[in-house]
C-alpha cells in the first residue's frame, strides 16, 4: 500500500490479497496525514452482509472531530467495488484473512497504540471471530445488531443440520428466503437508497456463504468466554433479521471487564470513538446521551429523562453542557434532527414538518422502552421549542413539562398569517430547493462573540439561506401551534429575549396568553442562553 493513500484525494485505495481486489475507504485529517505519529486510534468498520461500504462514510467523517483517529473500511469480498463472486464463499475465514491483510498494511504505515473494530451484522460477527483469532491486534470493539443468530436458521438443530448438508454439494444454490428491505429499518429513505443501489446484493442468500456464517456463529458464541477486551454492544429488540436474543447469549459469556449492551427498537449506529460511549445513532439520526455512571449500572436509579430538541440548522453538540448535568436521577438525551448535523436526509429540507415529530416520537419510545420512564420534560431551543409544542399537541402523554428557549413562535420578515406567508408557501409549492435572501446577520444568534465565531466556523452547522420549503413548513407549524396553544396545560417555562431579530418575542407573548396550562412562566433573555441564565 506504501503511502500512497496518503495522497489520494478521493479517499479510496485498493489493494491485491490472494489474486482478489479489495475496495478500500479512509479518511485522515490533513494535520495527521502530515504527521502520522499523532494517529492514536485506529478505527476499522465492517459492513453488514450484501451491502457495502460506502453506507458509512458519514462514520468516517468523524475523523473531522479528532486527528488523532485515522478511519479505515473495506467492501467485503464479494460485496460493493470488491472482486469475487456474489453471493458466495468458500469458507468465512476469508473475509477474516482479508480484515487481517488490511490491518497489516495499515499498521505498516500508522503505528497506532489502538485498533477498535466496528462491526454491524455480519460485520459485527467477524469483529467477534476476529478478536478471538487476534486478541493481541485489536483493543476494542463496537457491535451493531450483530449477526449472532439468524432468524430463518435459529439454533444448532435440524434446520442447520440441513443447511450444512445442502451447502456441502453446492455453492450458488440459493435458498427461497428474500430479505425484506423494510425490515432493516423505519427510515423509507434508507429502505429506497439500498434497494435502489445497485451494489447492494438484492437477491436470495445461497445455501453456502447462510451455512459460512452459521458455521461463525456457533464458532464466537463457543468461545465467547476468550474475549476480554472492551466492547459496546447496541442491538434492536425487534430486530426480524437477526435477533436480539443471540447477542444476550453472547453478552453472558464474554469475559470483558468493560462491556455495555444497549437494546433499543431497531439499529443504533455509534457514531462514535472508542472512548465515547454516549453517542449514536438510528437509522441515520445522531444521538447523544448523558448519564451518570451510577445510572448506567442500575436504570432503577433513573426518575426523569429530558430530551432536548436543537435549534434550525444547528446540532446537539452545542448542548453537550447540558448533557453533563450530574444526577443520578436525571438522564439526559437529544439527536440531531432529520438533515441536521451527523443525522441522515437533505439539509435545510423536510418534505414535511411532522417528520421532526415523528423522529422525537420514535427516539422518546426507545428511550422508555428501555429505561421504563414515565415522566419526559422537552427542552427545546427556537425551531426545538416548535417541535416540543406540536410533540406536548400530539402525545402529551408522559410529557411533565416543557422548558422553550427562544421558541421559534414568530418569523422575522414574514410574521403571522399574512400576504408574505402566503407567497413563502406558494413558492415552495413551485420549488423545493429555493432560498430566501437571509433574513437575519448570524450575529444576531448570541451576544456572545465566542459563541458565533464557533457557530460560523463550524462544519455541521449549514450556512446558506433557509429554503422556501423549510420556511413553508416552519410558518405552518407555527399556525398550528398558536390555533391549539389553548390544549396545551403541562407546566412550561419559557426565556426569550426582547431583543431577539431571529424569533421575535412577541411569538412568545402571544403563545403564553392562549395557552390554559395552570404553572406557565415567561422571561426575558437572549435567543441562545445557558441554564446558568435562566435563574
Amino acid at each position: 500500500m506504501k503511502n500512497s493513500f496518503l495522497n489520494n484525494s478521493d479517499n479510496f485505495y485498493s489493494l491485491e490479497h490472494d489474486k482478489e481486489t479489495l475496495f478500500c475507504r479512509f479518511r485522515i485529517s490533513e494535520k495527521a496525514k502530515q504527521n502520522l505519529d499523532v494517529i492514536k486510534l485506529i478505527v476499522l468498520v465492517l459492513h453488514g452482509y450484501g451491502e457495502h461500504s460506502e453506507f458509512y462514510t458519514w462514520l468516517l467523517s468523524e475523523y473531522k472531530r479528532n486527528e488523532n483517529v485515522a478511519f479505515f473500511t473495506h467492501d467485503h469480498y464479494g460485496h460493493g467495488k470488491s472482486s469475487g463472486p456474489r453471493n458466495c464463499i468458500d469458507n468465512f475465514k476469508r473475509y477474516l484473512n482479508d480484515v487481517d491483510f488490511h490491518i497489516n498494511e495499515i499498521t505498516k504505515i500508522i503505528k497506532a497504540d489502538k485498533i477498535l473494530l466496528i462491526g454491524h451484522s455480519m460485520g459485527g460477527l467477524m469483529a467477534c471471530h476476529y478478536a478471538i483469532q487476534y486478541p493481541q491486534k485489536v483493543t476494542s470493539m463496537i457491535l451493531i445488531s450483530p449477526c449472532f443468530d439468524i432468524k430463518m436458521v435459529g439454533k444448532r438443530g435440524i434446520m442447520q443440520n440441513l443447511l450444512f448438508f445442502i451447502s456441502y454439494f453446492t455453492k450458488s444454490a440459493k435458498t427461497l428466503l428474500p430479505l425484506d428491505p423494510n425490515t432493516l429499518t423505519h427510515n423509507e429513505d434508507q429502505v429506497k437508497r439500498y434497494v435502489s443501489d445497485p451494489l447492494v446484493y438484492h437477491d436470495n442468500i445461497s445455501y453456502r456463504i447462510l451455512a459460512e456464517i452459521s458455521k461463525s456463529i456457533n464458532y464466537v458464541v463457543e468461545n465467547a468466554d476468550k474475549i476480554n477486551i472492551p466492547y459496546y454492544l447496541v442491538h434492536g429488540t425487534k430486530d426480524e433479521i437477526c435477533p436480539i436474543e443471540g447477542s444476550y447469549k453472547f453478552h453472558t459469556k464474554t469475559e470483558s471487564n468493560t462491556k455495555i449492551m444497549k437494546g433499543c427498537v431497531e439499529l443504533l449506529v455509534p457514531a462514535t470513538l472508542a472512548d465515547n460511549s454516549n453517542r449514536g445513532c438510528c437509522t441515520g439520526t445522531a444521538r447523544l446521551f448523558g448519564m451518570s455512571d451510577p445510572a448506567k449500572k442500575n436504570f432503577d436509579r433513573i426518575k426523569l429523562v429530558v430530551f432536548i430538541l436543537h435549534g434550525c440548522n444547528e446540532h446537539t453538540e452545542y448542548y453537550n453542557w447540558m448533557m453533563e448535568q450530574n444526577d443520578d436521577s436525571i438522564a439526559y438525551f437529544t439527536h440531531d434532527h432529520y438533515g441536521h448535523g451527523r443525522s441522515s436526509g437533505k439539509k435545510n429540507y423536510v418534505s414535511s414538518f411532522n417528520r421532526y415529530i415523528d423522529d422525537v416520537k420514535f427516539h422518546i419510545d426507545q428511550i422508555m422502552n428501555i429505561l421504563k420512564i414515565d415522566k419526559i420534560l422537552l427542552v427545546g431551543h427556537s425551531m426545538g421549542g416548535l417541535i416540543a409544542t406540536h410533540y406536548v399537541l400530539k402525545y402529551p402523554k408522559n410529557i411533565i413539562g416543557m422548558i422553550l428557549i427562544a421558541p421559534c413562535f414568530y418569523i422575522s420578515h414574514v410574521g403571522k398569517r399574512s400576504l408574505m406567508q402566503y407567497l413563502v408557501i406558494a413558492i415552495s409549492n413551485i420549488s423545493k430547493s429555493a432560498r430566501i435572501p437571509a433574513l437575519a446577520d448570524k450575529t444576531d444568534i448570541s451576544h456572545d462573540q465566542e459563541h458565533v465565531k464557533k457557530y460560523r466556523s463550524d462544519p455541521f452547522v449549514f450556512h446558506a439561506t433557509i429554503t422556501f420549503s423549510l420556511l413553508a413548513e416552519l410558518c405552518k407549524a407555527i399556525n398550528y401551534a398558536m390555533d391549539n396553544a389553548h390544549k396545551i396545560n403541562v407546566p412550561y417555562y419559557i426565556v426569550h429575549g426582547t431583543k431577539d431579530n431571529i424569533c421575535p418575542i412577541e411569538g412568545s407573548y402571544r403563545f403564553h396568553k392562549l395557552t390554559n396550562s395552570i404553572n406557565k412562566n415567561l422571561k426575558f433573555k437572549g435567543h441562545i442562553m445557558k441554564f446558568t441564565d435562566l435563574s
